[in-house]
């Protein structure tokens, strides 16, 4: 198997493959080790403690996912330490982690989807996936009058993750999704998860789009 060696960034968010994402930082010490990524366009390994399991409870099997990306910008936030943008770049499996001058690192090897072995379901399944998300979008903005237009990633994987990404759901779902081997799977457990937000029909408070969410997926139509 080959593997490859780096910094590991452990954080409560979930940073999924070839998605944008932001996240708050207050240590220094993390922000010194970020700022250098940066700064040396290192990439480095986001794993998330957000579902984290005891050792005693943890399924020994179980594969040990995170994600390798690389730091777009670091901003100093006066009144929440630092905002962070990273880049999701794939996902990786963790092989084993060392300390190295009190920085953690770890050895992995790239995690990829399952190949697609029917072609036609994963057309379908990106298809009805593009057309309820679409919708989705489009409800999301009617009270404000803006039509928009959703850029969809071209490839089943990527566009499984995106999705996943943007959708507020919970983070034990979250990471159900973003484990899960298979591109068509993820696909298919989405879509009745966007019929069910589009049937609720987007009531206030339980569902909110951000510019920042959308910003790298619309384009004026």
């Amino acid at each position: 198997m080959d593997t490859r060696k780096a910094a590991i960034l452990e954080i409560p968010k979930l940073i999924f493959p070839y998605t944008v994402s932001s996240f708050t930082l207050e240590d220094i010490e993390k922000f010194q080790l970020l700022n250098f990524h940066k700064d040396n366009y290192l990439p480095i390994i986001f794993k998330s403690t957000s579902n984290d399991v005891s050792e005693s409870n943890s399924d020994s099997d179980k594969k040990n996912f995170a994600t390798l990306g690389r730091i777009t910008s670091i901003e100093e936030d006066a009144d929440a330490g630092y905002q962070v943008r990273v880049v999701g770049n794939i996902k990786v499996e963790i092989q084993d982690t060392n300390l190295e001058n009190g920085v953690k690192f770890g050895e992995y090897s790239y995690a990829s989807d399952a190949d697609i072995s029917n072609v036609e379901r994963a057309h379908a399944l990106s298809m009805r996936a593009k057309e309820l998300f679409s919708t989705l979008v489009s409800d999301a903005f009617k009270e404000v009058d803006v039509d928009v237009q959703v850029v969809f990633p071209d490839d089943a994987v990527q566009l499984s993750y995106a999705i996943s990404n943007f959708l507020p759901l919970k983070n034990d779902d979250k990471h159900y999704l973003f484990e899960l081997e298979d591109s068509c799977e993820r696909l298919a457990v989405l879509i009745p998860i966007i019929e069910e937000y589009l049937a609720e029909g987007m009531e206030s408070g339980t569902y909110r789009v951000t510019t920042d969410q959308l910003q790298d997926w619309i384009s004026p139509n």
